[in-house]
């Protein structure tokens, strides 16, 4: 019975072992999703900005439209970097 007992204790520590290892993948896992989000949003913004900043030929009243609207997609991506960096943390503490 000891001999037995011995066994299941083993075989629940090489258990708990992998399963330390499946969690710490899926933390990797997450960041690298995290870091794949992040840069696919802030593509679209730096896109954008360039297309805006491509325009040279402007009135006066599109001159001030168009930097108006560069301000706020820098904005933006100061936002989402924000929102993306804290939501990281919250997820690596929860994990």
């Amino acid at each position: 019975m000891a001999r037995n007992d011995q066994d299941i204790k083993k075989e629940i520590r090489r258990i708990e072992g992998q399963l330390l290892v499946a969690k710490e993948i899926c933390r990797e896992n997450l960041k690298e999703i995290n870091h794949l989000k992040k840069e696919q949003e802030n593509n679209y913004i730096l896109q954008e900005i360039n297309r805006l900043l491509a325009i040279k030929t402007l009135n006066s009243n599109e001159h001030v439209n168009q930097f108006n609207q560069l301000l706020y997609l820098v904005y933006q991506q100061q936002t989402i970097t924000l929102d993306n960096t804290i939501q990281l943390n919250e997820q690596e503490k929860d994990v």
